[in-house]
């Protein structure tokens, strides 16, 4: 049995999908925004997405930590380190970009000339561009994981392949 408390860097893959789910999810929702008239179903996605963008972000700040916490076993197990600094810086430009989207989103909450289709289309844009952010800090972390084999099959000391 894999004794999870003690790994850390084991805590990391098991808080990076929901963050990447839901912030997904919104960028849908944003485009979706942008098409509709403003009805019923707008007001409910509005307040889901801002939801989704909020939630998503403070998991993503979550699993951007336990990859922090991971950082120091798997460096130290890879024989390509500066790919996990490009991991890293990815990740942190992916935090701030959707930190960003979702200030900007509650603050249009509470600021009335700023609940316009431009605020929507100003998330939208945000949100699809930090989504490709997303993505791509997503693949680094899968190469590392599927062909690398960080935190799960760390590399003979010479970084032989066998």
């Amino acid at each position: 049995m894999i004794n999870i408390v003690s790994r850390q860097e084991l805590w990391h893959p098991l808080s990076v999908h929901l963050p990447i789910v839901f912030l997904l999810s919104a960028t849908v929702l944003s485009i979706v925004l942008l098409c509709l008239k403003k009805n019923q179903w707008y007001i409910f996605i509005k307040y889901t997405l801002i939801f989704l963008l909020t939630s998503g972000t403070a998991f993503l700040w979550l699993s951007f930590y336990t990859g922090n916490q991971a950082y120091g076993p798997v460096v130290r197990t890879i024989c390509y380190p500066s790919l996990l600094k490009t991991h890293l810086y990815w990740a942190y430009v992916t935090c701030y970009s959707f930190s960003a989207i979702s200030l900007f989103a509650v603050i249009g909450l509470f600021v009335p000339w700023l609940q316009r289709k431009i605020m929507i289309a100003f998330i939208a844009v945000g949100c699809v561009l930090a989504s490709a952010c997303l993505c791509y800090t997503g693949h680094l972390g899968g190469t590392l994981v599927y062909e690398h084999g960080a935190g799960v099959n760390p590399k003979a000391k010479d970084c032989a392949e066998d």
